[in-house]
């Protein structure tokens, strides 16, 4: 189930991309602009001839300062192969997708960068982003897995090099819509992830979201309660919010102990009959309980998540 969930979102961002490729953008014909990209060292695109197909891949899509650049292209055998990368305009990495298509593209199978502590397991490096001009530039490379929690699971390694230009929206699915800062600091969500009640304590809903260092936030609600303002400590599990980081040692997350939390719940509007769309704002302090002297103060939290039932 995990696998085909997976797969049916992967197909969504990449005909996403191809169904709402703009007349605007045509063939690659500014000697400036580029493309390369190569997997297990296979060039399937040089940077210097560009396949038919290319004129629907040729530019970055844009939400909210969160970007996504796709491919769609045969390898040298004719197999299709497509890429789905994401990362901010700040140069934060969000994640790497990459499908090999049977040659009767009767299925597919579909590789994941390392979901945990990312910019540590997968290269990713912003040039340059210009929002005037509306272009972007950057370098990708490192490997790809069949199980994106799992480094020993079967892997591809994949590479290459963009400068295109910017232009249509992404789906909001692709990022969490969410703010916060760190002592101070903007910290920037790129992925959300699924959290399992049990790992939390939690009564209800939960959701966590992962930036490319090795922090996860997680909050945690009530999905049938009413607008109302929540303190909360480590010991609440009906609202909460908790800081947790990535043992690079044990590979596995430690969660701090939250104090001093209030959780907020600013909206609640109905999307359809079985889902709502929560609003929210938090704050919260961390303390890493293997080291006291470790304090994090979560402040200008808000969040944005529609929730089923």
């Amino acid at each position: 189930m995990k696998y085909f969930i997976k797969f049916l979102l992967v197909l969504f961002f990449l005909i996403f991309s191809a169904c709402s490729s703009s007349s605007d953008y045509n063939q690659v014909d500014e000697v400036d602009f580029y493309q390369t990209f190569k997997y297990d060292n296979q060039v399937v695109l040089d940077g210097v001839n560009y396949p038919s197909n290319y004129y629907l891949f040729e530019y970055a899509k844009e939400s909210d300062g969160f970007l996504n650049v796709t491919l769609d292209l045969l390898d040298s055998s004719s197999n299709r192969v497509q890429l789905y990368l994401s990362f901010d305009k700040f140069g934060n990495f969000g994640k790497a997708y990459f499908v090999k298509w049977l040659p009767d593209q009767s299925s597919a199978d579909i590789y994941e960068s390392y979901v945990n502590n990312s910019s540590q397991n997968f290269n990713f490096q912003l040039d340059s982003y210009d929002d005037l001009n509306r272009t972007v530039k950057g370098s990708y490379s490192g490997k790809v897995y069949i199980d994106n929690s799992n480094l020993n699971s079967s892997f591809r390694l994949i590479e290459g090099t963009f400068y295109i230009k910017i232009g249509g929206d992404i789906p909001t699915l692709s990022k969490p819509n969410a703010k916060l800062k760190f002592n101070g600091t903007q910290w920037h969500p790129t992925v959300e992830v699924q959290i399992p009640s049990n790992e939390v304590n939690a009564q209800d809903a939960t959701f966590g979201m992962l930036s490319d260092d090795v922090y996860k936030i997680v909050i945690g609600l009530k999905r049938y309660e009413p607008l109302a303002n929540h303190t909360f400590n480590n010991s609440n599990t009906d609202f909460f919010v908790k800081l947790a980081k990535f043992n690079t040692v044990t590979m596995q997350y430690e969660y701090f102990v939250s104090s001093s939390g209030n959780l907020t719940i600013t909206g609640i509007i109905p999307v359809s009959i079985i889902s709502r769309n929560f609003k929210g704002l938090f704050s919260f302090t961390a303390t890493n309980p293997q080291n006291p002297s470790e304090i994090i103060t979560i402040t200008d939290g808000s969040f944005e998540k529609i929730f089923y039932y």
